[in-house]
């Protein structure tokens, strides 16, 4: 018969010891968090990271820096990938690998280390200065500069270990030749010149080519028989008085001079114009430049009056600045002939795309004419732009675009020189030109996407260009946020989507091309994919071929850069390949785990190579996605930051934090650290606050104050709810536009226990008319038609302005408000800052103000005295109204102002 009495004991028995098991499993887990650190201000600048990541070409070694474990040190690792091998080399700094794979050279302090990877041995050679690995023919060369300059240059075979002493260089570069040294040397017969000359380190021959006075940035042309360089006074190397061309073969040297070009004294060489001063591909021709000194032209003994003039085709703040009012001219010359043509006249630049390349004929460049500042295309006829193609072998001009306020972005000339691509602003699509017959072509009138600016600022937009070109340049790889195009450029084929719908919800940026933006049927693309519902990162594989789409590879909750956003791809620090191998090193990253190195072959299956976890001992971040309705049946969402001992029975103070969008770093990893802006993340989750980052929705009607209230307001209603929040304990935090946003919020409710803004606009009245000083030029177009939304002009739209600045509705704020405004604010007037805290004090509101000598619109980095001191006071203040904390006395009664830098005022109440 069935006991139902020994059953049920037993029943009771399991339940109790589970139960124990849990509680104790719960005590255990709580004892281990209550032991772990709590971030504070002596961890600031001492965290440990890896950084100056390196792979061999056959990808069997890797290379890092542990940087700060223990503090302040640095270790470099040098580590084989296929097994647990390493070596450990204490402040090791400058690592290259050599072409076979097989040594490792780095320096610490001054002393060279060459690190055999087979065996582990190490060779040092003291009293290095710098280094660097040269390959001659099969044999690759070290070659390293005392730190005895007069010793010159030392050769050392990596092979044979021979070893070759050039006197008196003190520069080299190798020759395309792969055969020989180009080496520059004190030339023996006059003090003050230098020599050039060419060096066989197998035969051990030179050959002396030219001397002289101080030869700078010299070049090659593509096939190694010619250099080109500038010479000029040491001291003022970029006030360049002549340009040589030197004929390796015959030694046969031309020179050009600013007489020759017709040019004062006034003008000078520049070297470095767009990169364009280069041989042309076929090595008959030289482009190069020529500028407008820094400063005035001639000292003047008038009275120094500024005459600011409506006619002016740019503001006087912009002429003003030396390095804006810079009129470059870019010149061809023909070797030949012994002849030069001017490429651009005044006014007149070649757009970014259209740079040379190698990759490109460079018969033609593309050369736009913009006299007035092009921000200000919308308004003035001054800045209207003007596209015209001009040959380089004759000067000969066809002007593409007559001037017009609707500018061509993104212009390309393809590969063999046939067709002009760009994007229209006008029609908002992208358009070919035919070089021969001058036809038009609207590529994309059939598509209907987005080419760029998602984020819904209605100023021009700025697609995200071409992506490739296919081999015989009759097609092109158009990008937008969510496909990759194919484009016939004569439109006799329809455009071809490669991804398919069901990655309807990414957005792709290309991470992996062949690196010389042209492709054939066949080749592999790698994309990076950002996940817009769950904010995870992941990465696809394109073949370009008919019919294939896009495959999917990886995806996980991580960030694999620094900063994410739409535009962004892998930085060549971010993602790195192995030379002769399919081995990728990259970092991998979340807001819980700190940045490490691992390896992949396949973006499938990743091989973590650094192992640096600082958070491990402390009680640190996790981070949440949190999507929710607001009041209009929209979804919005945010991203909320806890500590990892988060306790839900506990009545927690939030901080609201915002700008635009926020949850693109949802796995962002924050670093302990005294910003000069916003508050350290990892210090207020660590000691118990929560952070709740918001993204601010925009639509085409509301400005941004509105959406930010909106926005704002439905996040506090949502989180406000949850039984861990104290309601009475939450707080508003903004800085820049996220300023301006914190204070036109504040005007407009009173639910936030107090609030901290940094350098936002409170008058937009007087910010209408104000100069963004880095660059000299109007603030209007962030206003009548950029971030902040005003939907049009002062005039058109008065009421606007009126409703979103701040200082005329400070009488309804009811929140105590922390301020920081610096003097030197060059993008945000520190007006603006003061007026408002003036305007506040005359109301007799609870407001505060630091302001830091000599700082700009944030605390340099530079600075960390005051970075720390800046961090410090905001957290007082915070934790003052979120967590009943004293006051500190600079709160309480001030700090005179005889006493600023004598007493800190940072001693709280008794």
């Amino acid at each position: 018969m069935f006991n139902y009495f020994v059953f049920y004991n037993k029943i009771k028995l399991t339940m109790t010891r589970r139960i124990l098991f849990l509680l104790l499993f719960l005590i255990t887990s709580l004892q281990a968090y209550s032991q772990k650190k709590l971030v504070d201000t002596t961890d600031f600048g001492k965290w440990a990271y890896v950084s100056d990541p390196g792979i061999s070409n056959d990808g069997k070694y890797i290379s890092f820096t542990i940087n700060d474990q223990p503090y302040p040190s640095s270790i470099m690792v040098i580590k084989k990938t296929s097994t647990n091998w390493e070596k450990r080399i204490p402040n090791g700094t400058s690592v290259k690998f050599s072409d076979d794979s097989r040594s490792a050279i780095l320096k610490v302090k001054d002393t060279l280390q060459i690190v055999n990877l087979e065996h582990g041995q190490t060779q040092s050679i003291p009293g290095v200065e710098s280094f660097g690995l040269v390959k001659f023919k099969k044999a690759e060369w070290l070659i390293y500069h005392p730190g005895n300059i007069a010793v010159g240059l030392i050769l050392k075979n990596l092979k044979t270990g021979q070893q070759l002493t050039l006197d008196s260089a003190t520069d080299y570069q190798p020759c395309p030749d792969g055969k020989s040294l180009l080496v520059t040397q004190n030339y023996k017969d006059k003090i003050g010149e230098q020599e050039l000359v060419i060096y066989d380190p197998e035969l051990k021959i030179s050959k002396s080519l030219w001397h002289g006075p101080n030869p700078y940035f010299i070049i090659f042309d593509n096939l190694g028989d010619k250099i080109a360089f500038y010479t000029g006074s040491s001291l003022e190397c970029y006030k360049l008085a002549t340009l040589y061309i030197v004929d390796l073969n015959t030694g046969e040297d031309m020179k050009v001079t600013l007489q020759d070009l017709g040019k004062s004294e006034d003008m000078t060489f520049n070297a470095n114009f767009y990169d364009h001063y280069r041989f042309s591909n076929d090595g008959k021709r030289l482009f190069f430049s020529v500028s407008d000194q820094d400063g005035p032209i001639k000292p003047g003994n008038g009275v120094k009056v500024t005459i600011w003039n409506y006619q002016d085709a740019k503001l006087q703040s912009c002429q003003s600045d030396p390095t804006l009012a810079k009129q470059e001219y870019l010149y061809c010359f023909t070797i030949k002939q012994n002849k030069w043509i001017a490429l651009t006249n005044e006014f007149e630049s070649i757009p970014y795309n259209c740079r040379f390349s190698r990759n490109r004929k460079d018969d033609y460049i593309v050369v736009e004419r913009i006299e007035g500042n092009a921000s200000e295309f919308y308004w003035n006829p001054k800045s209207k732009q003007k596209v015209t193609l001009v040959s380089t072998l004759t000067g000969e001009r066809k002007v593409i675009k007559e001037e017009s306020k609707d500018y061509l972005k993104e212009i390309e000339i393809s590969p063999n020189g046939n067709y002009l691509v760009y994007y229209n602003c006008a029609n908002r699509n992208y358009e070919s030109y035919d070089v021969q017959t001058g036809i038009v072509r609207n590529l994309t009138s059939s598509i209907h996407t987005n080419w760029g600016n998602i984020n819904g600022i209605p100023s021009m937009q700025s697609p995200l260009g071409i992506l490739g070109w296919m081999q015989d340049s009759r097609k092109i790889l158009l990008k937008d946020f969510k496909g990759v195009w194919e484009i016939d450029l004569e439109r006799q084929m329809p455009p071809v989507n490669f991804i398919t719908p069901n990655y309807s919800n990414r957005i792709f940026t290309i991470l992996r091309s062949n690196g010389n933006n042209i492709y054939q049927y066949g080749d592999i693309l790698i994309f990076q994919g950002y996940n817009l519902e769950n904010k995870s990162c992941g990465f696809y594989k394109l073949e370009l071929s008919s019919g294939k789409k896009m495959q999917f590879l990886s995806e996980g909750p991580y960030q694999y850069q620094k900063n994410y956003s739409y535009y962004s791809t892998l930085g060549p620090n971010e993602l790195m390949k192995a030379k002769y191998s399919e081995d990728y090193l990259l970092t991998r990253q979340s807001a819980s785990t700190a940045p490490n190195f691992f390896l992949t072959t396949d973006f499938k299956k990743f091989k973590q190579v650094s192992k640096v976890y600082p958070e491990k001992g402390y009680n640190w971040i996790t981070s949440e996605l949190h999507q929710y309705i607001d009041d209009k049946g929209e979804r919005q969402e945010g991203v909320l930051l806890k500590p990892q001992n988060f306790d839900p029975q506990k009545k927690y103070p939030v901080i609201f934090i915002y700008y635009t969008e926020s949850t693109d770093n949802l796995n962002k990893y924050y670093y302990p650290e005294a910003n000069g802006g916003y508050i350290n993340f990892p210090w207020y989750i660590s000691n118990d606050y929560l952070i709740f980052m918001p993204d601010i929705k925009f639509d085409s009607v509301s400005t941004s104050g509105e959406s930010a209230y909106h926005s704002v307001t439905a996040a506090v209603n949502y989180l406000t709810k949850k039984p861990w929040v104290n309601q009475n304990k939450i707080a508003a935090h903004g800085g820049s536009f996220g300023g301006f946003e914190t204070n036109y919020i504040l005007t407009k409710t009173g639910v936030f226990t107090a609030a901290m803004e940094l350098a936002g606009m409170t008058n937009l009245v007087a910010m209408y008319g104000s100069i963004f000083t880095p660059y000299g030029n109007s603030q209007t177009v962030g206003y009548d038609i950029g971030m902040l939304r005003m939907w049009g002009t002062l005039w058109d739209k008065q009421q606007n302005y009126l409703d979103n600045s701040a200082i005329l509705h400070a009488n309804k704020i009811t929140t105590p408000l922390l301020i920081m405004h610096n003097p030197k604010d060059g993008s945000v007037p520190y007006e603006q800052g003061l007026s408002f805290f003036i305007a506040l004090r005359r109301l007799q509101k609870k407001v505060w103000m630091l302001e830091y000598e000599n700082q700009n619109h944030i605390i340099y980095p530079s600075n960390r005295i005051a970075r720390m001191d800046y961090q410090i006071r905001v957290k007082q203040f915070f934790d003052h109204y979120l967590k009943d904390r004293a006051m500190p006395k600079w709160m309480s009664v001030g700090v005179p102002a005889k006493f600023r830098g004598v007493d800190n005022g940072l001693k709280l109440e008794e």
